[in-house]
């Protein structure tokens, strides 16, 4: 082994004669163009470590690896930068002391990037002992921008362990030191203050386009207090909403006061979505999203900025572009995520696009294969992973037990319960599926079991409109079912009682972004119509026939289906009308066939034991 690092010793001083950055400058290294044999370099000096002494010195050793991991890193290449850089902390004699008492500038550039690396590899303890190690030594003083980079780190590292209040106090923490400090206290208020004084300063879609516009931040407190706040934002969505608006809003005002770094545009975006969401000013909010984008695509090779204001901008988007446009914008920051081993961000965007994917009738084999990527079982946030597991498992048995393997086992129960909105997901999707299934009861009971915590946790998500949506499909079939029989379902009342306030919001949605909400509106007013008439449903076939129509059109088979059931109802009231009801009942198959559901849909056999009468008449 001796000989072995000394035979690296040898072969690192031959390579590294006749470099360009032999010559002793500290960040020479630096330079080196992706071409060079930085990396060759860098292992035979790591593996002959000990050994070195001058050309290179082990001073030099830590310059050649700063300049490998940079250009790891900007590669993507997390693992490969990884492990150089851990490789020579192992080499040195006291790890991270030794490189910071050689060089305490390059020795705590060095631990910063390690850190980052060790984050995008998701080994999140090893990038805490790495900046712990830079802040011990930093004592009492000032805060320096190297120390506040450092807590810039931890704050990162926190947000994808998903290590939520650790990631939100040492967020505090370092702002308060930076002058920009968020108070414990945030009432409405001063939320209401906030956000005000951020309208006010952008009245017009072109003062919202002009905040796309402002120089970059050359205040290094600015610009950390900026990436802290970036950081913090979406933990703050999932924990403390209230939270959540104070930081989005800061973040806007500072880059109007201070420039923008990158990644600040996210939170432009999601201020978007925050006065689109709790505000309903959903066309300032979409300008505001499309904002987030174009300021983070002004800084060179920032596609992980891209990443993070897209994943955002796909819930404001909605308001503006087609269902295809969003689906899009989802799935770019979806495959940025996997570039940059963002597997938080990967998973909160995978829930989105399994959102889009399921509720837009695209193919629920498409829906089941997307939640079988290994990577997301390896690396993805457990409770989300979590989360899509409902929806592939109602996607999978939707699509019968003969489709094939079913989906990975789930993980832990207790992980959904920790965010009421992963838990209502869950009960969301198992409605959707017993309601397809016309399992009225057990359908009716889930969408009543989660509708508290659906509409506490998931304003503004698309998912949010999905529940009014399949609620009240669900409250009308219960109704419709029951009508006139002794054998209500158990919630009845209740879903007579619910069933206005869901074809209300289902509508107000529908005048609002109506190119993605026509046909569901169409179909669920209808089918509410048809479920609480006292008249003659006899004569709604044509206004079905309408709304199927409509659902058709609009490439929703799982919707159109719920139409022609209903016509077969109807109509197997009627013994002359026995093809009409065959008939039916076929074409709901069929819709449901193309959806991926070979569920096959039985004549309905509930008839009264009399014919409509020969002056017309209400049937039971």
């Amino acid at each position: 082994a001796e000989e072995a690092r000394k035979l690296h010793a040898r072969v690192a001083r031959g390579l590294w004669c006749g470099t360009p950055w032999a010559d002793g400058d500290k960040r020479g290294a630096a330079s080196a163009g992706p071409g060079s044999d930085v990396h060759l370099i860098a292992r035979h000096c790591v593996n002959g470590f000990t050994y070195l002494s001058v050309s290179p010195s082990q001073r030099d050793t830590l310059v050649v690896c700063l300049a490998s991991g940079r250009q790891a890193l900007a590669a993507c290449a997390f693992a490969d930068a990884y492990e150089i850089l851990s490789a020579l902390v192992d080499a040195s004699p006291r790890a991270f002391g030794s490189l910071l008492d050689m060089d305490e500038e390059l020795g705590t550039e060095f631990a910063g990037l390690l850190a980052l690396a060790a984050i995008r590899t998701t080994k999140y303890d090893a990038a805490l002992e790495a900046l712990d190690v830079v802040l011990s030594r930093a004592g009492d003083g000032p805060l320096t921008e190297t120390q506040a980079r450092a807590h810039h780190l931890r704050v990162l590292a926190y947000e994808n362990q998903a290590n939520h209040t650790e990631c939100l106090e040492e967020g505090r923490r370092v702002l308060e030191r930076l002058g920009e400090g968020l108070p414990r206290q945030i009432t409405p208020e001063l939320l209401e203050a906030e956000i005000s004084a951020v309208l006010a300063a952008h009245p017009t879609e072109a003062d919202v386009m002009r905040l796309a516009e402002v120089p970059i931040a050359d205040d290094w407190r600015a610009v950390q207090a900026l990436t802290v706040l970036a950081c913090m934002q979406s933990v703050a969505y999932l924990r403390d909403i209230p939270l959540c608006t104070l930081i989005v809003t800061r973040i806007v005002n500072l880059i109007q006061r201070a420039g923008a770094v990158p990644q600040s545009g996210s939170g432009v975006a999601f201020f978007g979505w925050i006065i689109a969401a709790l505000q309903r000013k959903y066309e300032v909010g979409a300008r505001f999203g499309a904002v987030g984008v174009i300021l983070e695509d002004r800084f060179p090779d920032n596609a992980y900025g891209r990443m993070r204001a897209l994943s955002t901008y796909g819930l404001v988007a909605q308001w503006r572009l087609s269902n295809e446009q969003v689906q899009a914008i989802v799935r770019e920051a979806v495959e940025l995520s996997l570039e940059y081993a963002d597997y938080r961000t990967y998973s909160y965007t995978s829930i989105l696009y399994m959102w889009i994917l399921f509720a837009s009738g695209t193919s629920l084999q498409s829906v089941i294969d997307y939640y079988d990527q290994p990577v997301l079982h390896e690396r993805g946030v457990p409770m989300m992973v979590d989360s899509m597991f409902c929806i592939a498992a109602t996607a999978f048995r939707l699509c019968g037990a003969e489709s094939g393997t079913p989906p990975r086992k789930r993980p832990s129960d207790a992980l959904s319960v920790a965010l009421p909105l992963y838990g209502a997901t869950r009960l969301h999707h198992l409605a959707v599926g017993y309601l397809v299934l016309e399992d009225l009861e057990a359908a009716l009971q889930h969408t009543l079991l989660y509708r508290d915590d659906f509409l506490e946790g998931a304003l503004g998500c698309t998912v949010y409109y999905e529940h009014f949506l399949w609620g009240g499909l669900v409250f009308a079939a219960v109704l419709h079912h029951g009508a006139g029989t002794a054998a209500e379902i158990p919630g009845y009342d209740r879903a007579a009682k619910l069933l206005p306030e869901y074809v209300t919001c289902v509508t107000e949605w529908a005048r609002i972004t109506p190119q993605n909400w026509g046909a569901q509106a169409k179909v669920l007013q209808t089918l509410a119509d048809v479920a609480v008439t006292s008249g003659d449903r006899l004569s709604f076939l044509p206004d079905l026939q309408r709304a199927g129509k409509s659902a058709g059109d609009a490439e929703l088979p799982q919707l159109e289906s719920l139409v022609w059931r209903a016509m077969a109802k109807i109509s197997c009231r009627y013994r002359f009308l026995d093809a009409c009801t065959s008939y039916f009942s076929h074409q709901s198959a069929v819709a449901l066939r193309s959806w991926g559901c070979p569920v096959s849909v039985g004549v309905p056999s509930s008839r009264p034991q009399r014919t409509l009468p020969a002056g017309g008449g209400n049937p039971p």
